[in-house]
């Protein structure tokens, strides 16, 4: 268009400057005339379309082969704009798109109608919104704007990046437009890559003590790669199946508030998280609110995540850990997995390379340790004139050489070898294969004594010279310990042999290794041929069977068998009856690896049990019939007993009615006369007691018991308070202490008890301060005891066999009135309860009785 206007001006300048005349003249006048703003404004716009429709007319009149240029031009243009690889576009100021040429369409994917409806701001990407409004408003300012980049949307809900260089014209703005998404994505990856390869250097680079730090860092250097929120890194064990965790990463602690969090899982248990190592690939999770079967739930106070990337992490072929990231705030991509797998693969190569060094260094380390604590002599010697060049610090000990005086000396200058022959020998060895292995050389110390030891030696390279490595053990000890073991073997061996028992020891699989003299003999075979063999190829298949089951219970239970009869059967047919004990053989870790038996042959013990159980059923027969005729001769003399004693009363009671009417009948019978009476009627009324005893103790003979419970504390302070008015104004203490309910007949035990207690306090009327005691206390083989215990008179124990017979006293009638058959009414009683009564005493110190009745310690009788 400049060069069409250029032509015009040439060839019409006449009419031009006349025009442009006219049209000054008349705004001129129009000023001058001072006429209506709008009248102006329509005579302008006048003269201006008389200037434009002259300039057209008379371009198209006198060029026309002008406007046929022109025409071609826009052809061009308009195909230009079509056919263009670049995104063209013309828009307002206003915000919306004028034109658009197709690359748009294929770009985006919105129609040219569907992007001129909206304004242009609608598409593009919020984070670029601002920057884009900042570069319109420089356009509105007539302002060029190239080189600006920012996101618009696609249809299909992408984004791409677009490069614009924009030109403002009037209301309009002119565009280029370029689609560098491509290239944006290869900058992305170059600096993702960049970013990895400086995290690898950090990591590699990285100063740290230990594995657990290293993946410390690296885990937030892959937080940072991924550019997510929160991470871990859990180890991971294919052996046990078993996830334990090496670090999470810092912000999750603040998120965090599950009390006592979990450390260590098993496989099985983990959901989601845990199909990187199941599925042995990479877990991506965008939705992680979403549906998912493989998910577990997190435990209540668990950091919320939205999405979520894992992947395992691999030695070879074995999954070895996991590295799990969350949160990102875009989603995570494939770009993501591979950037973190290749992180992660560089770590784990730098953490092999660490766990390759520290072991080369503490493997270095215990063999420096080794080299100077083994007990060992241990060293290296110069093969061409045999001095030694460095020895740890036993040679030393075991020498009692200093290394001052071994160092650079060959040990033929020290004289270490005590034996021509053994040296022969070694040199030997050395020369035909090189190396020698625990062979036994005398060795001479510097003290001069010979010692047994084992050497080794080996040809290698040192300091760039051929030397050779030796390791001397001290075996002097070892070679007296196993002559003093092999001494004991032979006694052991000696002594099993002539025991007459049958001993033997067995292995894990039931067969002898070690068997005597005595098993050989019943068996018939010898030694020899039983060792290696089981007993089912010994004894008959059901003895076999039974000896095995026993003892594979003794190996899978450690449990012992302890003299249990067994029936074999000698080489001649003959049963042999041994009581046997087997026990586990155990090694030092307590494994059970074999079993060790004894023997003993009690044959003829058990033919002597048999006769002596046919002797003892015989005298159990003999004791039978006695006791028959002992219980018949007790019930006759019962009854004889009682009949002489009913026989006795009326003679008594006829001699005491004379003796009576004699003193009535004598009319001044003189003193000696009266005392006599007196006398042979006291007797009389003794005699007559003695017969109301005697009979009352045939009565409790025939009794039957009525059982019942009794409270025995009631009973013993009811008795109490009947026999206090016989003590009268006598200072007596009673002790009574909790006592226990009994069963069985209470009008014989409150006989029973009240003989004992009128009996203490008949006993203590000489203490002028009694003391008498009930309770009870644990007596023999801890059987509970009830005691009645006084400080009275007491008696010898020498006596204290006719205690409780019939009549028996161990006290004048002068000193003490009574029967003497109260003890043995009270032991009938207890004897009836199938209960006991003993008795301990001190002459003048009191007495004390002892009651055992088994109705009270079993609950019945």
């Amino acid at each position: 268009m400049p060069n069409i206007m250029k032509s015009i001006l040439r060839a019409n300048s006449v009419y031009v400057i006349v025009t442009i005349l006219c049209i000054g003249c008349g705004i001129f006048l129009i000023i001058r005339n001072n006429r209506d703003f709008t009248v102006h404004i329509f005579l302008i716009s006048l003269l201006v379309f008389l200037l434009v429709w002259f300039l057209l007319v008379r371009v198209r009149h006198i060029y026309p082969e002008s406007a046929a240029k022109e025409k071609y031009s826009e052809d061009i243009l308009n195909q230009y704009f079509t056919y263009s690889n670049d995104m063209l576009c013309i828009a307002d100021q206003s915000g919306y798109f004028r034109m658009l040429n197709p690359e748009w369409e294929k770009t985006l994917g919105f129609t040219k109608e569907e992007l001129m409806k909206k304004p242009y701001i609608s598409f593009v990407h919020p984070d670029d919104v601002e920057p884009t409004i900042r570069a319109a408003n420089n356009l509105s300012e007539q302002s060029n704007v190239h080189g600006f980049i920012n996101r618009y949307r696609c249809k299909d809900g992408s984004y791409k990046w677009l490069e614009w260089h924009s030109y403002p014209k009037d209301d309009l703005i002119f565009a280029a437009v370029r689609d560098i998404s491509e290239h944006r994505s290869i900058e992305e990856e170059l600096a993702r890559n960049e970013n990895r390869l400086n995290s690898i250097v950090s990591i590699m680079q990285y100063p740290t003590g230990s594995i657990k730090e290293l993946l410390d860092f690296a885990l937030e250097e892959a937080i940072k790669l991924t550019q997510s929120k929160i991470g871990y890194i859990y180890h991971y064990n294919e052996e046990r199946r078993q996830f334990t965790l090496n670090s999470w990463s810092k912000d999750v602690m603040d998120e965090c508030s599950v009390q006592n969090p979990q450390t260590t899982y098993m496989l099985e248990e983990t959901g989601l998280w845990g199909e990187a190592v199941r599925q042995r690939i990479p877990v991506l999770v965008n939705d992680y609110a979403g549906e998912n079967p493989y998910k577990k739930g997190y435990p209540e106070g668990h950091s919320v995540l939205n999405n979520f990337l894992a992947i395992p992490i691999f030695s070879g072929d074995k999954v070895v850990a996991t590295i799990g990231v969350a949160n990102k705030q875009a989603d995570y991509n494939n770009t993501d997995i591979l950037q973190l797998k290749l992180l992660m693969e560089a770590t784990w190569k730098v953490i092999e390379a660490k766990k390759a060094t520290d072991e080369l260094r503490t493997s270095e380390q215990m063999l420096s340790d080794i080299y100077n604590l083994s007990p060992y002599m241990v060293g290296i010697a110069r093969q061409s004139d045999g001095n030694i060049l460095t020895a740890n610090p036993a040679t030393t000990r075991v020498t009692g050489y200093t290394p001052e005086e071994y160092l650079n000396r060959s040990a033929f200058e020290l004289n270490w070898w005590a034996d021509e022959e053994d040296l022969k020998k070694m040199l030997l060895t050395l020369q035909e294969k090189g190396e020698i292995i625990n062979q036994e050389i005398k060795f001479r110390l510097k003290s001069g004594e010979i010692i047994t030891t084992l050497s080794s030696a080996k040809h290698i390279f040192y300091n760039n010279e051929p030397c050779l490595i030796f390791v001397i053990s001290d075996i002097s000890e070892l070679k007296k310990a196993q002559k003093l073991i092999a001494d004991e073997r032979n006694i052991l061996r000696a002594v099993v042999d002539n025991i007459p028992d049958i001993v033997y020891v067995k292995d894990s699989e039931c067969r002898f290794v070690i068997t005597n003299q005595a098993h050989s003999r019943i068996l018939g075979k010898s030694v020899e041929d039983l060792i290696g063999h089981s007993d089912k190829e010994l004894h008959p298949n059901e003895l076999a069977q039974e000896f095995l089951q026993d003892e594979q219970m003794i190996l899978q239970t450690g449990i012992p068998i302890i003299n249990k009869e067994e029936t074999i059967y000698d080489s001649a047919g003959n049963k042999v009856i041994i009581q046997t004990t087997k026990l586990p053989l155990r090694d030092s870790t307590g494994s059970i690896y074999g079993i060790v038996g004894s023997g003993h042959i009690i044959t003829e013990q058990k033919k002597a049990e048999e006769e002596i159980r046919q002797l003892n059923r015989a005298l159990e027969k003999k004791v039978e019939e006695r006791t028959a005729k002992l219980h018949q001769a007790y019930k006759e003399l019962e009854s004889f007993s009682y009949s002489i004693s009913h026989d006795l009363r009326s003679p008594l009671r006829h001699v005491d009615g004379f003796v009576r009417l004699m003193i009535a009948n004598i009319n001044a019978p003189n003193e000696a006369v009266r005392d006599y009476s007196e006398k042979l009627l006291t007797v009389l009324k003794r005699m007559a007691t003695m017969i109301d005893d005697l009979l009352a103790f045939s009565r409790l003979g025939r009794k039957e018991l009525v059982l019942r419970d009794i409270n025995l504390d009631s009973l013993i302070r009811e008795i109490i308070d009947q026999l206090k008015p016989d003590t009268g104004i006598r200072d007596i203490s009673w002790i009574i202490h909790p006592l226990p309910p009994v069963r069985g007949d209470y009008s014989l035990l409150r006989l029973a008890f009240e003989n004992l207690l009128s009996n203490a306090i008949k006993y203590t009327s000489g203490k002028s301060k009694a003391k008498i005691e009930i309770g009870t206390h644990t007596g023999v083989d801890s059987q509970e005891e009830i005691f009645i215990k006084d400080n009275g008179a007491g008696f010898d124990m020498a006596y204290a066999g006719k205690l409780f017979g019939v009549f028996q006293r161990l006290h004048s009638s002068q000193e003490f009135e009574g029967t003497g058959i109260g003890l043995a009414n009270v032991k009938q009683i207890i004897t009836k309860h199938n209960g006991s009564i003993r008795a301990e005493g001190i002459p003048n110190e009191g007495a004390t009785f002892y009651i055992t009745l088994p109705a009270w310690q079993e609950g019945k009788v």
